[in-house]
């Protein structure tokens, strides 16, 4: 019982480290904080509209300032460097199997 308990505790913690990946550049972090997240939405009045609406607006912590943008609006406007954009990804892999993510990334420049 207690090796199963044990196996169980280490998948899951397996698990949620490779689940993650992030920075690992603290200042980069504390920068992202200051300035204001975009939260990209389908546009439209989608279940993902309204849920990701709700959750940024009841529990978002990381940045003091959000607004939302619908995936149209955000193709018309340049991606902003000082800007921290919230967006839905997706990932299919070789063997078709498809992952949604929410993804935070820092605005960029264009090259």
């Amino acid at each position: 019982m207690r090796t199963h308990i044990t196996s169980i505790l280490l998948f899951s913690t397996l698990l949620t480290a490779s689940a993650q990946y992030g920075s690992f550049n603290a200042a980069a972090v504390k920068a992202a904080k200051a300035h204001t997240t975009i939260v990209v939405l389908d546009g439209g009045n989608t279940p993902y509209d309204r849920a990701i609406m709700d959750a940024v607006k009841g529990h978002w912590t990381f940045s003091s300032a959000y607004e939302f943008v619908t995936i149209a609006e955000l193709g018309a406007q340049p991606v902003m460097p000082d800007r921290t954009y919230l967006l839905r990804t997706s990932k299919v892999d070789a063997v078709k199997f498809e992952g949604t993510f929410l993804t935070l990334v820092q605005g960029w420049k264009p090259k």
